[in-house]
Order: C-alpha cells, then sequence, then structure tokens
C-alpha cells in the first residue's frame, strides 16, 4: 500500500503515530530547469520529497510526501550578483529554496525529536 501526504502537517501525523522502518526517512530535493538545461536555463523549479515505509501488524506501507516549493529564477548570475552583463544587472530570487529548506529544516528537527534518522534519497514505489 502507498499513501501519498499532500500536505506537510499530513506526513509528521504520519511519522508521530507510526513505527518507521529502521528509524529511517529519506528526504531529498531536486531543481529542474524550467526554459533550457541545467547548464543555460534562468528558471528552476524547486521540489522537495520524502518518503519512509511504515511498519503495520499485517502488512508494511509506504509513505510519500512532494512537495514543489516554488521557482528559482538566476539572471546574469555567470558575472556575480550585483554586476553589470551587457547593461543588464544580475539578479537572483531563491523562492523556491528558501521554502525548501523551511520544510527541510523542520522535518529533520521533528525527525531529530523522535530519534530518526534522516537519509539522503527517496523511496518510490515499483
Amino acid at each position: 500500500m502507498i499513501v501519498r501526504c499532500a500536505r506537510l502537517e499530513d506526513f509528521i501525523e504520519n511519522l508521530r503515530h507510526s513505527d518507521v522502518a529502521d528509524d529511517i526517512v529519506y528526504l531529498d530535493w531536486a531543481e529542474e530547469p524550467l526554459n533550457g538545461t541545467k547548464q543555460d536555463a534562468v528558471s528552476f523549479a524547486v521540489k522537495l520529497k520524502a518518503s519512509f515505509i511504515q511498519c503495520g501488524k499485517d502488512a508494511d506501507c509506504l509513505v510519500i510526501y512532494e512537495q514543489e516549493c516554488g521557482i528559482d529564477r538566476r539572471i546574469g548570475v555567470l558575472s556575480g550578483i550585483g554586476e553589470f552583463n551587457n547593461g543588464c544587472r544580475s539578479s537572483v530570487t531563491i523562492e523556491g529554496t528558501d521554502r525548501r529548506k523551511q520544510i527541510y529544516n523542520e522535518l529533520v528537527e521533528f525527525c531529530q525529536s523522535r530519534g530518526l534518522n534522516v537519509r539522503p534519497g527517496v523511496l518510490e514505489p515499483i
């Protein structure tokens, strides 16, 4: 069975009331280019995923949380932030990264308070 949590609060609630396999929660994030390749894109969608195996009496269950955190934009950053690049001032907005860090830190803090280990990666259904 697979449980997909749409909200962080739901994922934490499942963690709070679960026997977590091997006391491990997997947590990972990615930046996906929106307008080009990873090398030349200016905008990136920032996503976070978390998962764990919930041990049950009759069967185990995969619990997954996925969150689109927002978009980071990096314009003219190759020459350095604030410098002029071909007449254009460079700018960076990292709303996605800021939100990802907030969620990541909240999950790590909760896991540590429960004695759970956080490992990189994510469990996916087969």
